[in-house]
């Protein structure tokens, strides 16, 4: 079981955990048709957070676009 740092000279505003599930989050790529169907790959991993689609989309990062969702940070949850 991981820590969260909350301040202080010592860890900052720093997470010093990892989500256990972020695993199951493919990482972001360019190319992958995403949609916000529950049966494909909808969810994604990209600089450190978890980010969905709303609707079918392609080549459009995550953290750039209205089209994701950002859900939270890939670590810390």
């Amino acid at each position: 079981m991981g820590m969260q740092s909350g301040g202080g000279e010592e860890g900052g505003n720093e997470c010093s955990t990892t989500d256990a599930n972020a695993e199951q989050y493919p990482a972001w790529d360019a190319s992958t048709i995403y949609t916000n169907e529950t049966y494909t790959n909808e969810t994604v991993s990209h600089n450190s957070f978890v980010y969905q689609a709303k609707w079918w989309i392609q080549g459009n990062e995550p953290g750039s676009d209205s089209v994701w969702v950002n859900i939270g940070p890939a670590a810390c949850h």
